[in-house]
């Protein structure tokens, strides 16, 4: 095997060129090196983030080749690790503690209250204001975990935060919820959507 030279610039040897093999959720192995992750995943990120993405994707067993987790960088800003959302509800249902989730939006109603309504509509006529999302998982044998979480803080402004603000916020509200009762299942995993990248990160990886 020959040096590999990374886009950013970096020389890669083949002693340096780290490979991690693994059993993913669905028990495929799974063998994946810096230099695929560069030339089929992102070849914009640091030597180190992609050691950190690659590590990611052994500990938590998420398949990269089958888009599972994405690995986004845009110039010199830091690198931001997702894992699609697809994983998420997988993950959920087949834990044996998973009894299900309520979820939903948090808004102001035209009197200036502060209320939660199940779905993500916001009723703009009515005088409604989207504040929020809420979240809330059901497990056996424990208390529920109960996650609330702002617009301020997740709203990128974005296009599709702008025509579906709801539903991105609900989605952040589902999956902080779920790092809260299954910490170790989920720890590390974020989706797009609270990392303020767009849902569609498909550009990043190599046809």
């Amino acid at each position: 095997m020959s040096n590999f030279k990374t886009p950013t610039g970096t020389v890669l040897a083949p002693a340096q060129n780290q490979v991690i093999d693994f059993v993913d959720d669905a028990g495929t192995n799974i063998q994946i090196s810096q230099q695929d992750v560069y030339q089929y995943i992102c070849d914009k990120a640091t030597p180190q983030e992609v050691v950190f993405f690659m590590e990611l994707c052994r500990s938590q067993r998420l398949n990269p080749f089958k888009r599972e987790a994405f690995l986004v960088k845009y110039g010199s800003s830091p690198a931001s690790m997702i894992t699609a959302e697809v994983v998420f509800e997988r993950r959920a249902n087949a834990h044996p503690s998973y009894k299900g989730m309520e979820h939903g939006i948090v808004y102001l109603d035209a009197n200036g209250n502060i209320c939660k309504r199940e779905g993500t509509a916001t009723y703009k006529a009515a005088g409604e204001v989207l504040i929020g999302g809420w979240a809330r998982v059901h497990r056996s044998a424990r208390s529920d975990s109960y996650a609330e979480v702002s617009m301020d803080e997740y709203n990128k402004n974005q296009s599709v935060w702008k025509t579906m603000p709801g539903a991105m916020i609900d989605k952040c509200a589902r999956a902080v919820a779920l790092r809260l009762a299954f910490p170790s299942d989920f720890q590390g995993m974020y989706i797009s959507e609270e990392m303020g990248t767009a849902p569609d990160v498909t550009e990043v990886h190599a046809e």
